[in-house]
């Protein structure tokens, strides 16, 4: 447990802010854009696209460069990993709590929010050293994750306008609080669950008093 739910929470976390329009909106506005109507239209078809529920309208996809479009496909594929390993590892998580609060509730309840700490604690770690060198991890997850160099886009390719670095990195309080949301309400639910009464302990039964036959004459 202590191991699988760090990456749950992070995988999860990623997951909420990888596929929802809204919060590409909100951070594109905190990079200068303006929220319109077509800003709006652009970030559904590409959170759809990323979601691989459909294309990317044609009419979308030719405002993409030829080495843009290569990164997008990489992106989704990139992302499907990252949609796959959540639903899996959220499964096997959420089945190993249950089967572990059936079987010794007191123990779970006891034993529970000690992961949920050890996994917040290492995803602060992580989330300081990604504030404190972000260039560096962010151009190292790139150089790692992607086999080509389609990433290297500068300010006049569009991608790079709706997803520059800035936004990336004003994405780590949103992907922060989400995260410690998550645990919290993780933390509440392992409450709910009353561990089961201790049975007392067997006793012998009380000696029976022998009725008194008092004197027997002869």
């Amino acid at each position: 447990m202590l191991i699988l739910a760090p990456l749950v929470y992070l995988s999860l976390g990623l997951s909420l802010l990888a596929f929802d329009p809204v919060y590409y909106e909100e951070m594109q506005v905190q990079v200068g854009w303006q929220a319109t109507p077509q800003l709006q239209e652009m970030d559904r078809a590409l959170a759809a696209y990323f979601q691989g529920r459909e294309e990317l309208p044609l009419e979308l996809l030719q405002r993409f460069q030829a080495k843009e479009q290569v990164h997008l496909a990489d992106i989704a594929w990139l992302l499907g990993i990252l949609r796959w390993v959540t639903i899996i590892s959220a499964t096997a998580f959420i089945a190993f709590v249950v089967l572990l609060f059936w079987r010794d509730p007191s123990w779970a309840r006891r034993a529970f929010p000690w992961a949920l700490a050890a996994t917040l604690a290492f995803l602060a770690a992580a989330g300081l050293a990604f504030f404190l060198a972000f260039d560096t991890l962010f151009l190292q997850f790139h150089l790692l994750t992607f086999s080509n160099d389609t990433w290297m886009l500068g300010p006049d390719y569009l991608l790079f306008q709706l997803f520059p670095p800035d936004l990336f990195f004003r994405s780590i309080l949103p992907f922060a609080m989400i995260v410690i949301l998550l645990l919290v309400l993780s933390f509440l639910a392992s409450r709910l669950v009353q561990p089961r009464p201790i049975a007392p302990a067997n006793q012998p039964p009380p000696l029976s008093r022998e009725p008194n036959r008092g004197n027997e004459s002869g």
